[in-house]
């Protein structure tokens, strides 16, 4: 009876026990679409139409038994019982029904997932109805079923208990937060991988991620003492013999540490410069690296490229069958060219079932603009040539193709009459090259061919968070090309050289630069409109806000970023405001201010005179101060009356 009752404690005691520790080794995560940028639904129109999508796994072991798909839809009401939906995961279908029938939301389980895979691909495909006369059903314009942004993946992901530097990006992507540790007394090589890591961190975990920069002086008791579950370190340890150009990962109280480390400032590079290649990095799969040699030059240079094709856009390829309207749309960032673009042309390559009659059309949309229909008959699309039309082009564009078709008679068979595919090697190539302007919007262009990061004393740590931030957003407006710029102090390098700069005011004296508009620790800064014909903006030096401004001098580009007064924390905060969103992109004009909440004034230099009048600052000090002064001036000549009324009364 004992043992009995000691066996019956046991499961009491050690049931609970190992559903808690299954319960710590798998994490739960769930990913909407719109997590992953389908804000609006996604539209399923035609009799045949399907629609892919990538949930991120980064080769996480997924659980089948507690993970689950959620597919959230909503169909046109006048769909026949005959219209059917069917799931694929991975391109092997798991699920299909009537829609009709159909709940509006279809739960489906995960089966067993390749944990090599980065991804989840889900692709959502209908077969829809209204009648048996499929030309009837195309033109009544009602063959639709929406797959909601709602829809999401569940997904129990068992977690790693030894984590690989191969695994270090995607387990920080979980996370959305990392810091970066740099000696307080540092090399510029230090320096410098701090930059190049601060942005590359930033790009990786986008504009909602968080990465700081701390400065140690102990490397053992700042790791010891780290709140953070993950850590980039990047310092030079000549007096330990162990340490190479390598790459270590390490945990300490619970965080993952990576050491970007050498004996000196070369192998410091080295170090960072093999982290950051992605052919390196993805098969380190241990958790020490050791670089013995290591080709730089891909880092410094940006692609020659005059062409990208759809596929580098996302779009593999592009078909449609049977009697339906099919579109897909690629966009495309001007700042991919490393020249400004004179002229766009679309070169299309595919194949189509040959038609008798043009019933079958191939439609070209820029930025949502109709620009080209072309009739389908031959069988043939080797070459197509279409010049996009410059007033329509952006900065940013949407490229849009559409395939239709419709027979002349309908006829049972005729759903799998024609079949149209666009070949993902068809491209878009930029001609000819127009003037680079000294702006904003010409960012990717006027640093090109190559660029250097500038300070004129050794980089602060809040010099180094603004140059890193100031690269992440020359990187957006640069669209997929990353390049990692040198970092110069002291004099400014030859004028070969285009310069992103780093300056205070003061430094600015020093060097003698004449940007638009040049702070100062003292003195005002007026604003004259010559459009509105008045002062915009008048304020006063030592009032701190964060300045971007693009400009030339001695023949080279520069963007420089500076402040007013003790202003750089606001610089930092401006900086940080620019990168939400689209608000980089959407500067016009060479000069920027504001500060962590707004900007302030956007605009051409050339439009407005930017005067520093000094006499200003007795006028500034009256309109601050001139109904204290009043009220002083009140006061005294109160208490002199009355002592004055006294002093005769006496009398």
């Amino acid at each position: 009876m004992k043992k009995l009752v000691a066996a019956f404690a046991c499961i009491l005691v050690f049931v609970p026990t190992n559903k808690a520790i299954s319960s710590e080794s798998v994490k739960h995560i769930k990913i909407h679409l719109s997590d992953i940028g389908y804000k609006t639904p996604l539209v399923l129109e035609g009799r045949r139409a399907s629609y892919s999508f990538f949930f991120p796994l980064d080769g996480k072991e997924v659980v089948p038994d507690e993970s689950f798909l959620e597919i959230n839809t909503e169909s046109s009401p006048v769909l026949s019982k005959d219209s059917i939906i069917k799931v694929s995961i991975n391109d092997v279908p798991v699920f299909s029904s009537y829609i009709t029938s159909s709940p509006n939301t279809l739960r489906i389980p995960l089966p067993s997932l390749d944990r090599r895979n980065d991804f989840v691909k889900v692709t959502v495909s209908v077969l829809q109805y209204i009648t048996k006369d499929p030309c009837y059903d195309i033109s009544t314009e009602s063959l639709w079923t929406n797959i909601l942004p709602s829809s999401f993946i569940k997904l129990a992901l068992k977690k790693e208990s030894n984590l690989s530097i191969s695994r270090f990006i995607p387990s920080l992507k979980e996370e959305g937060k990392v810091v970066i540790g740099i000696p307080e007394l540092r090399s510029l090589s230090e320096a410098k991988g701090a930059i190049w890591i601060y942005s590359f961190l930033k790009r990786e975990l986008g504009e909602e991620g968080i990465v700081r920069i701390e400065e140690f002086g102990d490397l053992e008791n700042w790791m010891s003492a780290l709140s953070e579950k993950h850590a980039v370190v990047i310092t030079k340890r000549p007096n330990n013999k162990e340490t190479h150009p390598s790459i270590r990962l390490i945990q300490r109280n619970g965080s993952h540490i990576l050491l970007l480390e050498g004996e000196n400032e070369k192998q410091v590079e080295e170090s960072v410069a093999g982290f950051l290649r992605e052919d390196i990095r993805e098969t380190a799969l241990g958790d020490f690296l050791l670089i013995k040699s290591l080709d730089e030059s891909y880092l410094s240079g940006k692609n020659k490229i005059s062409k990208v094709s759809l596929s580098k856009l996302g779009l593999s390829d592009f078909e449609m069958e049977g009697i339906d309207r099919k579109q897909a749309n690629v966009y495309l960032n001007l700042g991919l060219y490393p020249s400004k673009p004179k002229e766009l042309r679309l070169i299309l390559y595919g194949a189509h079932t040959p038609l008798d009659t043009a019933r079958a059309l191939l439609n070209i949309y820029l930025n949502k603009h109709l620009i080209k229909s072309i009739p389908l008959k031959d069988g043939s699309i080797n070459g197509l040539v279409i010049t996009l039309p410059s007033y329509l082009i952006r900065k940013e564009n949407s490229v849009g193709l559409e395939i239709s078709y419709s027979p002349p008679y309908c006829k049972a068979d005729s759903l799998e009459e024609f079949k149209c595919e666009i070949y993902g090697t068809s491209y878009l190539e930029a001609v000819g090259t127009k003037r680079v302007e000294t702006t904003f919007e010409d960012i990717p262009w006027l640093l090109n061919p190559h660029f250097v990061i500038f300070f004129k004393n050794p980089p602060s740590k809040k010099d180094i968070e603004v140059a890193g931030k100031l690269l992440y957003l020359i990187w957006q407006s640069q669209g997929e090309n990353r390049v990692y710029p040198e970092v110069v102090t002291g004099e400014l390098p030859p004028s070969i050289h285009n310069v992103v700069a780093v300056l205070s005011p003061s430094e600015l004296k020093q060097l003698g630069l004449s940007p638009p508009l040049l702070p100062s620790t003292e003195g005002f800064i007026r604003i004259y409109d010559h459009g509105k014909k008045k002062v915009i903006w008048k304020v006063e030096n030592t009032i701190p806000f964060g300045i971007l401004e693009v400009f030339r001098e001695a023949g080279r580009g520069i963007l420089l970023a500076t402040y007013t007064g003790d202003g750089g924390e606001e610089l930092v905060n401006f900086l940080k405001y620019l990168s939400e969103g689209k608000r980089f992109s959407s500067l016009y004009g060479n000069i920027a201010i504001g500060d962590g909440k707004r900007i302030f004034f956007n605009f051409r230099g050339e439009e407005v005179n930017i005067e520093y009048p000094e006499q200003e600052r007795l006028s500034l000090f009256w309109e601050r101060y001139r109904f204290l002064i009043f009220a002083i001036a009140w006061l005294v000549l109160s208490i002199f009356c009355i002592f004055l009324y006294f002093r005769f009364r006496r009398e």
